[in-house]
Formats: C-alpha cells, sequence, structure tokens
C-alpha cells in the first residue's frame, strides 16, 4: 500500500510539531512532505502537490478562502482542518469551498481513523457542528452534504436523524416511516449515542 504523503500548515509552531512527531510514528502509513505556516501554505502545497493537507488552526479564524485557493489549485489533494470553532458559517464556508474534513480533536487514534477516512473520499464533521448544522439546513436533501457514514449510523437511524434535524416528534417520526413510537425511541437513543448528542434538545426536536 502506498504511503499518504501529508502536508501540514498552522498557525501555531506547538499544533505543527506535534501532528509531524505523531505522523512520523506511523512511517508504515505516513510520509511528512513538509510543514509550513499559513502565509507559505499555497505556495508549498502547489510545489509539492501532496494526498493531504492537514490544517490546524489555533486561533479563532479559519482561513477558508486560502484553503479553498489551494483545493482550486490541487483538486486531487485531500484537505483537513483541525480547529475549535462551532460556527456553522464556518462549516458551511468550509464545504462550499470544498474542504474534505472538519474536526475539532488531533487526539493521536481519531486523527488517524479520520485521515483514513478522507483518504477514502468520505467528507468529514465535527459531530457537534454537524448537528446544528443540519438544523439550520432543515432539510434531509441538503443534509446529505455531509458524510454520516463514520458514526455507523444504520440506514433507519440515518432515516430517522433527517427528520429529527427537521423538528419531527417522536409520533410524526412513527407515522412517517410506519414504525412504532416505541421503536423511534430506540433509534433516538441509538444514534445520540452515536453522534454523541445528550439530549433532544441538543438538535431541537420536539416530543
Amino acid at each position: 500500500m502506498a504511503l499518504v504523503r501529508v502536508f501540514i500548515a498552522s498557525d501555531s509552531l506547538n499544533y505543527k510539531e506535534a501532528l509531524g512527531k505523531m505522523l512520523k510514528k506511523l512511517p508504515h502509513i505516513f510520509k511528512v512532505e513538509g510543514s509550513s505556516d499559513l502565509l507559505a501554505l499555497e505556495e508549498k502545497v502547489v510545489e509539492s502537490q501532496p494526498d493531504v493537507v492537514l490544517c490546524a488552526i489555533k486561533g479563532n479564524d479559519i482561513p477558508v478562502s486560502l484553503l479553498g485557493k489551494v483545493k482550486g489549485q490541487c483538486p486531487q489533494t485531500t484537505i483537513v482542518v483541525v480547529a475549535k470553532s462551532h460556527r456553522t458559517a464556518d462549516l458551511t464556508a468550509m464545504l462550499e469551498a470544498g474542504i474534505d474534513a472538519y474536526i475539532g480533536t488531533i487526539a493521536p487514534g481519531y486523527l488517524v481513523r479520520i485521515l483514513e477516512l478522507v483518504c477514502r473520499s468520505d467528507i468529514v464533521v465535527y459531530p457537534k457542528l454537524l448537528i446544528t448544522c443540519a438544523r439550520e439546513m432543515g432539510t434531509a436533501k441538503e443534509l446529505n452534504q455531509v458524510n454520516l457514514a463514520q458514526y455507523n449510523l444504520t440506514p433507519r437511524e440515518r432515516e430517522v436523524f433527517n427528520l429529527l434535524v427537521k423538528k419531527y416528534s417522536n409520533r410524526e417520526i412513527a407515522r412517517e416511516l410506519f414504525i412504532s413510537e416505541s421503536t423511534v425511541k430506540t433509534h433516538v437513543r441509538n444514534i445520540f449515542r452515536k453522534i454523541g448528542a445528550k439530549s433532544r434538545n441538543t438538535i431541537n426536536t420536539r416530543e
């Protein structure tokens, strides 16, 4: 299996060094092509044409425009953003710019799993932000812009989730899907467990 060539960019020297050390511990999977600050990102990536750009943002502002330009010049390169923003506008802008993944942590095991997913052409989004964005989008059709495969939802759970974000009640979901309310409640519990939601209020559903 060919090594995944990764270029690291960040507004934080500590982040760059930490990510570099993390990936270099897995030489059978990843090859670090180089690293830079955000100012040199576009030039370096266009020059090296890596498989993945891993962009870790410590500050509050995500350079969506810059990353969109990089994606435009290197469409085959997968772009992964690591940041802690929970703003729906940031997610929407990143999806529109062609960003492939947005996550909120650089925990080693989690990050490796995310890189594996995006290298298979999946789109990956931070769960809590996904819920907020899906609610504001308001339709299952628009929700399909993001990929729920990473949360291992069953086909039926996806159907229930799409109705939850449209603010359907348990009774309405049961009627829509021709299942019992008790079955709906079971699906809702499983969905919350898988995506990390704590209550129905998290996604503004109603009883």
